[in-house]
């Protein structure tokens, strides 16, 4: 509920906003906020498979959170980006398995 306040607080009707989180037990989960006439499309891209599953479970509440706070979201995706590599950060350390 407190990431959907923050959120909420830095929105603007005139821009787009994103930033970046790094729980060490998560990953990254980079956030994208965009806004167009009929509110706001959010999209959140996680760095391993797990913490996308965890997310989209808890997908519903953040949208709802956001609703409470006067945030109209007309999408919300979330997607799972391996790192730099192109591999999942969990398959570093195998050998020529790239997604």
């Amino acid at each position: 509920e407190q990431l959907a306040r923050d959120i909420a607080a830095t929105t603007s009707e005139s821009g787009n906003i994103s930033f970046r989180l790094l729980p060490r037990q998560l990953g990254r989960l980079d956030v994208a906020m965009r806004v167009e006439d009929s509110g706001v499309a959010l999209k959140l891209d996680t760095q391993h498979e797990t913490t996308a599953k965890i997310v989209t479970a808890a997908q519903a509440r953040l949208v709802d959170d956001l609703r409470q706070q006067g945030v109209r979201v007309t999408a919300a995706d979330v997607t799972c980006t391996p790192d730099e590599n192109g591999r999942p950060a969990h398959q570093q350390q195998e050998k020529g398995r790239a997604t």
